[in-house]
């Protein structure tokens, strides 16, 4: 199985100061980007690519709408922007809400006072819904992004953060969200091919991978800490070296 030979998954990862790898598996980093910003790359980025590029193209006018401000998500923010595309996000902080309205995201919704979030994205994109959801909720949201994808949409599965239990009537869809065709698909990072497209890109729009905060290597205890709290918006890094 894939995830029995992702390393950080099944297998132990690369925090560490060395390690050896095949060398078909590795890539160049974008030359812009500092080692810091290009360990963001590998999982969370590929992942948010194969989202939006890996099956049907994301483009000009299309509508993206990013559960939670996670790494994933930022990650597909810029990826969706870079192409012309909208991005709607969702998030139980007001706090990172403004800070995405800084970046230049204005369209969120606080799903703490919004519960009914999916109702909230059909108003904002006419009654049409969204063009691609990246879907890290999980089974507690699901249902709802059914309910906001447009007709022939797309939703990547990536992730059960919501950790809340279902609602029994969750687990039912509606004749309304049979008759739109979407697409869901689940997303497990992606290829080594895949990567170096994802890079391509990454260069030919000048990105730079968002990190919210980077420790040093005798600080790996306090990163956990850090990140469990869950208070970031995009990457947090472990400097190595």
């Amino acid at each position: 199985m894939v995830r029995q030979s992702a390393t950080g998954s099944a297998i132990d990862g690369v925090l560490m100061e060395y390690r050896t790898f095949p060398a078909e598996s590795l890539v160049i980093i974008p030359s812009h980007l500092s080692f810091e910003e290009g360990a963001t790359l590998g999982c969370v980025g590929v992942t948010a690519y194969n989202c939006l590029f890996g099956e049907k193209p994301i483009a000009a006018g299309d509508t993206v709408l990013l559960l939670g401000t996670g790494a994933v998500s930022m990650f597909a923010a810029q990826y969706a922007s870079a192409v012309g595309a909208e991005v709607i996000f969702t998030s139980s902080s007001d706090v990172k809400i403004a800070k995405l309205r800084q970046l230049g995201f204005l369209k969120a919704i606080n799903y703490t006072r919004t519960p009914q979030w999916h109702v909230e994205v059909l108003k904002m994109t006419g009654g049409l819904g969204v063009s691609h959801i990246v879907e890290t909720g999980g089974q507690s949201t699901l249902r709802k992004s059914i309910e906001c994808i447009r007709t022939g949409g797309y939703i990547h599965c990536v992730g059960f953060l919501d950790t809340t239990a279902p609602d029994p009537g969750d687990l039912e869809l509606t004749d309304n969200g049979f008759c739109k065709n979407y697409v869901v698909r689940g997303v497990f990072v992606g290829s080594v091919a895949l990567f170096r497209e994802m890079n391509q890109f990454i260069s030919r729009h000048q990105l730079q991978p968002m990190i919210d905060r980077v420790f040093p290597f005798d600080h790996v205890p306090n990163a956990y800490e850090y990140f469990k709290k869950q208070v970031h918006m995009g990457k947090v890094v472990i400097q190595v070296a």
